[in-house]
């Protein structure tokens, strides 16, 4: 340090500095340095010492999180020492591992001290009156309650009253109570008054509420439930009057229409407020301000509502968007089940359905299995097969042949006949004959049979509507077309519906190309350690360097040397005998302490992993060059999704369905030579 302060101070005056500074003034300033920088503490660790310390954090994390989740208590300090001792003294046993006794006793005593600060695992604070489970069980006992009481008016010959919610509170406070469970006790803890209430509003409704509404006038009644229908609790929402009107009455061709449409609003808001049922609206110009279960305010801040919602910033609510078309009860014939049913059918002859017109299509009929079948197929197979009803249909079909998406109920073919009938007939007939030869089948048949409350004639009325429609495509204007003609109130006349034209028959479609189904697997459940391990930061996770390690023995690098470099810049395997030996050396490093974390990732797949690169290396060898890009892709996948939790638990099904399609196409390559 002194000859190197010599040097810099001979620079310094060669550079013309210090010319008024004496000697004795340079000399005790390189004095003091000197004094300073020896006196530095130094931090240096050796490498083994390192290396101890990165095996032994994630043992001793692991420790102390099962102690304190077992003991529900700090942790135990001496416990840990001892533990740590016992995996320290058994890592440096290992050749190539040793590091001094000092430097092991640092390295136990630094982690217990950092892990044994652990606090004990605070137990959840449950109230049962607020969980889930919680809830189900008071409304089970509410229920008991009212059955018990209408079972002892029955039995003295008295008519049953209901039960106030004070006394039916009383009751599950005081008397003896057999839980879901099988188990008795007395009185049900952690039930409020809150939770009865809501229990028996579930169990029994609101009646007097309910009788409120039945009293208003049929303007009023309607936009109740069309708000209460589609429109939040306890929130305040902004709907456009068009929209709301719509939902009321068909749409108006004139402004003199819809000045009548706003007109009736206001006069229904005032009945409705007046009932005072929890509903509040106010008619603010093109908009409607709807209050469920909130007050709302009254000039410049009603305004302020709508202009927020009008243009709104980030993260505030928008002008609520209501479904379209009439409310049931002013739809006629399109209100009742047998409406309902009807324009789930004609979706379906339309290639405009979704799930749920599938669902009701399948269930009216008695497939419920078939509808379950399609939720499935709908699901699995996803955006290419929802457009089209006659995909759909192959697609169900293919399923229940390959069990690509499980194993499929005995109703399949059933559904598949039903759509297909359902398409070809309207397509040749028209809707009518497509849906009167739906309406003959299974328990709508049934239905229509047993029903004495007009359902025939209903179904007959609804063919006679869907006869007006010139192909498929054109039902919604049928359906509107006889829903405006026939709507309460007073009979202006029906807004124009344009009925579109039929379609020209299409050229026929190419043959499909066969397409590759894989087999379903479940993704791979993880223990919470291994998840912690994968997510952990990189200086402490275990993984990353085991899937490091496996990927330098694939590409026939030293592990140690490996690591001074990055693999992505490495060559790697290019020829098939390059590919097969590689496999073959990661399957004989299986079992070394470098991939230990690979095969504890492995065992947690049931396997999985190793048996992806056994079956790679028998393709190679059965296949040649054939198997190349799908044997060299194995163990780079493998440690590519092992980076993150998602990714390793797809592993095995990721690694299943490439073996699937690496088998298809020699399949597809076997046909096509033929």
């Amino acid at each position: 340090m002194g000859t190197f302060l010599q040097q810099a101070v001979a620079r310094y005056v060669v550079g013309g500095g210090v010319g008024e500074l004496t000697d004795a003034v340079v000399e005790d300033t390189c004095r003091s340095v000197t004094r300073f920088c020896v006196a530095m503490p130094v931090q240096g660790f050796s490498d083994a010492r390192q290396s101890l310390f990165r095996a032994m954090v994630p043992k001793a994390k692991e420790w102390a999180k099962a102690d304190r989740r077992t003991r529900r208590a700090p942790v135990d300090r001496d416990r840990l020492r001892a533990h740590l001792q016992r995996e320290a003294g058994a890592f440096v046993a290992v050749p190539g591992q040793a590091c001094t006794d000092e430097e092991r006793a640092a390295v136990v005593e630094a982690l217990t001290g950092f892990f044994g600060r652990m606090r004990a695992v605070k137990p959840p604070v449950v109230r049962p009156n607020r969980t889930s489970q919680g809830l189900a069980e008071t409304s089970y006992q509410v229920r008991v309650t009212q059955e018990l009481e209408d079972a002892s008016a029955d039995e003295a010959g008295r008519k049953a009253r209901p039960l106030s919610i004070d006394a039916i509170l009383d009751r599950l406070k005081t008397d003896h109570v057999v839980l879901t469970d099988g188990r008795t006790t007395r009185g049900l803890s952690g039930v409020t008054r809150a939770s009865v209430r809501g229990a028996v509003e579930r169990h029994r409704g609101q009646p007097r509420r309910a009788a409120t509404i039945n009293r208003l006038s049929p303007t009023a009644r309607d936009l109740v439930g069309a708000l209460e229908a589609e429109l939040p609790q306890n929130r305040i929402s902004v709907v456009e009057t068009i929209a709301l009107a719509g939902k009321l009455w068909a749409p108006s061709r004139t402004p003199e229409g819809s000045r009548q449409h706003v007109r009736r609003l206001r006069v229904a808001a005032e009945v409705i407020e007046a009932a005072d049922i929890g509903l509040h609206l106010a008619v603010a110009g093109s908009h409607v301000v709807v209050g469920r279960g909130r007050r709302l305010p009254e000039g410049e801040r009603l305004q302020a509502i709508v202009d927020a919602a009008v243009s709104p910033r980030r993260g505030r609510k928008r002008i609520a968007v209501l479904s379209r078309g009439l409310v049931p009860s002013r739809r006629g014939l399109w209100g009742t089940i047998e409406g309902d049913v009807a324009q789930a059918v004609c979706r379906v002859a339309a290639s405009h359905a979704g799930h749920d017109d599938y669902w009701l299509a399948m269930t009216a009929v008695g497939l419920h299995g078939a509808a379950q079948d399609v939720s499935t197929v709908w699901d699995g197979a996803g955006e290419p097969v929802q457009h089209d009803s006659l995909v759909l249909a192959d697609a169900m079909s293919k399923a229940a042949a390959s069990e690509v998406n499980g194993r499929l109920s005995s109703q399949t073919q059933d559904g598949v006949e039903l759509v297909r009938t359902i398409v070809t007939r309207a397509c040749e007939a028209g809707l009518d004959q497509a849906w009167a030869l739906y309406a003959a089948k299974g328990d709508m048949a049934d239905r229509l049979r047993r029903d004495p409350s007009g359902a025939r004639e209903r179904v007959r009325r609804i063919g006679a509507a869907l006869s007006k429609a010139p192909c498929p495509e054109a039902w919604e204007a049928a359906v509107l077309l006889d829903a405006y003609s026939a709507r309460p109130g007073r009979r202006h006349s029906h807004p124009v519906v344009v009925m579109p034209r039929a379609p020209k028959p299409a050229a026929p479609a190419p043959a499909p190309e066969p397409e590759f189904y894989p087999t379903h697997v479940k993704d791979a459940v993880l223990s919470l350690d291994m998840i912690e391990e994968i997510s952990a930061h990189w200086r402490v996770n275990a993984v990353r360097p085991a899937m490091q390690a496996m990927r330098a023995v694939y590409m026939g690098f030293d592990v140690e040397d490996a690591k001074k470099f990055d693999l992505d810049e490495l060559p790697v395997p290019t020829t098939v005998d390059e590919v097969a030996e590689g496999l073959r050396r990661v399957l004989r490093w299986w079992k070394a302490p470098e991939l230990a974390m690979v095969a504890r990732l492995d065992d947690e797949m049931q396997g999985a992993l190793r048996q992806a690169i056994v079956n790679s290396g028998i393709a190679l060898r059965e296949h040649g060059g054939l198997a190349f890009r799908y044997a060299a892709s194995v163990v780079l996948v493998i440690a590519s999704y092992c980076g993150t939790v998602d990714g390793a638990r797809s592993l095995p099904r990721r690694l299943a369905e490439a073996d699937e399609r690496f088998r298809w196409g020699l399949a597809r390559m076997a046909s096509a030579a033929a």
